[in-house]
């Protein structure tokens, strides 16, 4: 059984394409959601659409701070990571030094556009870009000295979907099927020399149905 390869952390440009160092993730997410941005619409009422608002009327309450209403439009992902370093009572180590990877995506000193670091967050089909917006952690085990040892990692990430070309089917996969199909076919009657014996055989393991090509 094949299962999808480690979900990868990267920093990128401001188009989703890779940039600067990354790492792998300690185990797979078990859940991941997305919340959409599905556009604004204008309000109506009494089924006339609502008066233009005028410099006046946008002015800001005293003490207030005014946000562009599509400061965060796209899309934002959240997850949850899971963290251990915990082998045994002499075998583990310190949760933070794995935590501690997701430093360089914080954006507390930002002053300006330019010094945003962005993250980029591919797994499998899911790839997704742009700016850690949320991160908390809870530290679940502790080592008997008092070091955390076990930890789960909430986070966000808002921004949008990494563009990406699908990979085509082969045109030719019916005839790639079966070919493959009737070669096996012809290995078994060649193991059994002709077709009544294979028939026999095939009766005697209880197959009644067995294809021919």
């Amino acid at each position: 059984m094949s299962f999808v390869a480690k979900a990868k952390i990267s920093g990128c440009d401001t188009n989703g394409s890779e940039e600067g160092g990354s790492f792998y993730v300690q185990f797979n997410p078990n859940e991941i959601s997305i919340n959409e941005y599905v556009g604004r619409f204008a309000e109506k009422k009494n089924n006339k659409p609502l008066k233009k608002q005028t410099a006046a009327s946008q002015k800001t309450p005293s003490g207030a701070q005014a946000a562009p209403y599509d400061e965060h439009k796209g899309i934002t992902l959240s997850t949850k990571l899971f963290f251990n370093t915990y082998n045994n009572a002499a075998d583990y180590s310190d949760v933070r030094s794995l935590i501690s990877k997701f430093d360089e995506f914080l954006n507390k000193n930002a002053k300006e556009a330019k010094e945003l670091k962005r993250i980029r967050f591919s797994w499998g089909s899911i790839q997704v870009f742009g700016l850690l917006t949320s991160m908390s952690v809870s530290y679940t085990m502790f080592s008997r000295d008092g070091y955390p040892v076990r930890a789960e990692m909430s986070i966000s990430i808002t921004g949008d979907y990494v563009k990406y070309t699908p990979t085509p089917a082969p045109k030719d996969e019916q005839t790639v099927t079966h070919a493959s199909e009737s070669a096996g076919f012809a290995d078994m009657l060649a193991a059994y020399g002709s077709m009544s014996e294979l028939k026999a055989a095939a009766r005697t393991n209880g197959i009644d149905n067995l294809r021919t090509g």
